[in-house]
């Protein structure tokens, strides 16, 4: 089984996976693997089922334990067995018999309380189902809440160039002081964050000799010590992503993205407590 701190840089991403050409997104998953890649995220929410039902197809010709795995409580879970029941469906349709991490996907649209649900989750952990336990897409306030709860192991949140919510709000530094694995997710904003041209990516691209996006992911991997989610099927995006981890930028240069402000993003409003007031987290990467 793959062990914490065997988990590559960057995460195989499976939101929207092509569902038009399966052999193509299978092939696509297959040179991940051969690449080194070993962490996979998904969900049933992801195409309404249909990108689990790709990936059933994919499980039984690879290394499972090879493979760390995390899949997702989606927000159709009603009841606390319910949280059992959507595991038990993950771990038949992907041909195993445990996930790697288990978390719920996003408070915002789940009615059954947070407390529940990780109660059922950190049973399913002593019951060996489930080898570790994640959040994702939860305000400071229910942060604080899971951390008294249990031991959580990962964090799934937004985390780019642009969008730092969950730095500037203490999530971020309260997981490396608890040794809680961040992961990010749409660390390229799906490509619109090189859209924007912005004059410092454009400088340190050319400087380094490599695309923006990779100058996003060489600073996310190597000076702000967090692990990326992408989703790419063909061997050259593959490749160029892998690319991003091959150099180090000079420190004035990551002081420099670290020293970022996007005040595009900063002035949109975060709506933490189901207000109704600004957006939920899990689309603010989406709003401009």
């Amino acid at each position: 089984m793959v062990k914490l701190d065997e988990i590559f840089p960057v995460g195989i991403g499976t939101y929207r996976l092509e569902q038009s050409d399966k052999a193509t997104a299978l092939s696509g998953l297959h040179y991940s693997i051969e690449r080194g890649q070993n962490f996979l995220s998904t969900g049933f929410s992801y195409a309404d089922g249909a990108v689990v039902e790709l990936l059933s197809a994919f499980f039984p010709t690879i290394d499972r334990e090879k493979l760390f795995l995390c899949t997702y409580v989606e927000p159709n879970v009603h009841t606390a067995g319910a949280v059992e029941g959507q595991l038990n469906a993950y771990l038949k349709q992907l041909h195993t018999d445990y996930v790697d991490c288990y978390q719920v996907h996003n408070p915002f649209e789940t009615d059954l309380p947070l407390e529940t649900m990780y109660e059922e989750i950190f049973r399913l952990k002593r019951e060996g189902k489930v080898r570790y336990v994640g959040a994702s897409n939860v305000s400071p306030k229910d942060w604080k809440r899971l951390t008294e709860q249990g031991t959580l192991d990962f964090f799934e949140g937004i985390y780019n160039f642009e969008c730092r919510n969950y730095e500037t709000n203490g999530v971020m530094a309260d997981c490396r002081e608890r040794n809680i694995r961040f992961v990010c997710y749409q660390p390229l904003r799906r490509n619109r964050t090189a859209q924007k041209q912005y004059p410092l990516l454009l400088e340190l691209a050319k400087k380094y000799g490599c695309t923006q996006n990779q100058v996003i992911l060489n600073w996310l991997a190597h000076q702000k010590r967090l692990q990326t989610i992408v989703k790419s099927l063909t061997p050259a995006n593959i490749d160029a992503n892998l690319a991003a981890l091959d150099f180090k930028m000079e420190a004035a240069d990551d002081c420099r993205m670290d020293a970022f402000c996007c005040p595009e993003c900063e002035q949109i409003p975060v709506d933490w407590d189901h207000s109704g007031v600004g957006v939920p987290i899990h689309l603010l990467a989406n709003q401009f």
